[in-house]
């Protein structure tokens, strides 16, 4: 396929100063906090039930809403931020907000958010009680720099981002899977790519505590470092391949969790494309998609997995 010239999702590297809300750090005698570093492990002989579960997995429901999903979608910014136009991500949007209302989410999208907008959202969301819900969903569509996720204004950083959304700040999705799905370059660099040789045949619970950063996941459309390919027709090679392996999956007489599924992304854009934009400091690239999680358990957000 034909690609967007090579500036069509390079990002600058502007970052106007914006003032965040902080989040939960212990402020209290360092002497003290050193001191708590040496305790003893304690282990806590509650939730076995928890630990035992055979499925292993979040509990996802089958009610008429699963959760909140925001796709926050970027098509033009402020020419002040120096982000060209990202043509093809409304066929992004559209396939996110497809995939996810099927999905039974109760889906709200923003297109081309200010800063301040933002702010908003995420506070309304991350106050919101979310305990008749199983799961929390955020689908970022932007340009970014390593690290930094751009709004039509400013940026933002990605990690204050999800922090809004850890256990301490937003209390009713503790336990609860929260899923972070970001198309944006994490630098400049493109991925050459390297070949590789083939052989011929080759109930009822008690409460307990969890670290506040559990059960997140954040999948990126790139490493760390790196240029993320998008179609000014097609739309984004790995929000395309995330949206066609999940809607293959909810077809399929066997579910899978979102790893295993995004390990399937993750093949199909490494070994299926490759830029194609006729000049030569851009021409045959790769792109490697890349996650981190926190998940305790297995999610299976296409619906139950198989009795066996």
């Amino acid at each position: 396929m034909d690609e967007d010239p090579i500036n069509d999702e390079q990002d600058a590297l502007m970052r106007p100063k914006i003032t965040l809300p902080q989040v939960g750090i212990s402020s209290g005698d360092p002497k003290q906090e050193n001191k708590s570093l040496f305790c003893q492990r304690k282990l806590l002989n509650i939730c076995e039930a928890d630990l035992k579960d055979p499925d292993l997995a979040y509990e996802m429901t089958d009610g008429p809403k699963r959760g909140i999903c925001l796709i926050f979608n970027h098509h033009e910014f402020d020419k002040k931020t120096g982000q060209s136009r990202r043509d093809g991500t409304n066929k992004d949007a559209e396939c996110m907000q497809k995939l996810f209302a099927g999905l039974k989410y109760d889906v709200k999208v923003f297109t081309d958010a200010t800063t301040s907008q933002y702010l908003d959202a995420i506070n309304q969301v991350r106050s919101m009680d979310h305990s008749s819900y199983d799961s929390f969903v955020c689908i970022i569509l932007s340009h970014g720099d390593n690290g930094h996720i751009y709004t039509y204004d400013q940026n933002l950083p990605l990690d204050w981002i999800v922090s809004q959304f850890r256990g301490d700040v937003c209390p009713f999705l503790v336990g609860k899977p929260k899923l972070f799905f970001i198309q944006a370059c994490r630098g400049s660099t493109f991925d050459g790519g390297a070949h590789k040789m083939e052989s011929d045949d080759a109930g009822d619970r008690l409460s307990y505590k969890l670290p506040v950063e559990a059960d997140i996941l954040v999948s990126n459309s790139t490493f760390p470092g790196y240029f993320a390919w998008r179609n000014s027709r097609e739309g984004s090679w790995y929000i395309q391949e995330l949206y066609q392996t999940l809607m293959d999956d909810l077809v399929s007489p066997v579910r899978h969790d979102i790893i295993t599924l995004l390990a399937k992304v993750a093949r199909k854009v490494a070994v299926l494309y490759e830029s194609n934009t006729g000049q030569m400091q851009s021409h045959g690239k790769k792109q490697m998609t890349n996650y981190t999680s926190t998940l305790t358990k297995l999610c299976y957000l296409t619906g139950k997995p198989t009795a066996k």
